[in-house]
């Protein structure tokens, strides 16, 4: 876990917030940063689409980790023959989704409000190094809600997971006021 990571789990340790900083982001161009990044460690391991071009205020940072974690939490627990994709579409009038899915492990749906609990951790893929802390999820899940979204995960034993971050989008109009 890095340094942001340790600061954060030990805010929601004391039951301190999380500050955000939002700005106006472009959401493509992030989403281009993280998977690139990853590519340099996991070529050809997933496929990325987008249906738009978003724009929209966030805390840009926070974004960033949201898609890291769950990106790298389903190559971690997807197997060399596996896929995994990340989709981003915008609901119009409504916000974003981003939709991240795998042909991994997966888990049982009684674990599904589980994993986003702190420290929580799924002990049953001991092939699978460096499985993390458990704290993941929790921050993940908080900074959604802190950008007024929610997080769900579908999830079946052997066949993979699927999580859905839904967002609300905020735009700037030519006249510079803000569209909700």
């Amino acid at each position: 876990m890095d340094v942001k990571g340790l600061l954060d789990a030990s805010r929601l340790e004391a039951g301190q917030d999380m500050p955000i900083e939002t700005k106006l982001c472009d959401l493509d161009f992030t989403i281009r940063e993280v998977t690139d990044e990853l590519s340099l460690s996991y070529p050809d391991c997933f496929k990325v689409e987008s249906e738009s071009k978003c724009q929209g205020y966030w805390d840009e940072d926070g974004l960033r980790r949201v898609i890291e974690n769950l990106l790298s939490n389903a190559i971690k627990f997807t197997g060399e023959n596996g896929s995994v994709y990340f989709h981003l579409e915008e609901v119009v009038d409504k916000g974003i989704k981003l939709i991240i899915g795998d042909t991994g492990v997966g888990f049982s749906n009684e674990l599904s409000e589980k994993i986003f609990q702190r420290f929580f951790q799924i002990n049953n893929h001991l092939n699978i190094l460096n499985q993390g802390s458990g704290i993941g999820l929790s921050i993940t899940q908080e900074f959604v809600k802190l950008h007024g979204g929610n997080i769900k995960v579908e999830s079946q034993a052997g066949k993979g997971s699927i999580f859905t971050v839904s967002l609300p989008l905020l735009e700037l109009l030519e006249n510079n006021n803000v569209h909700t």
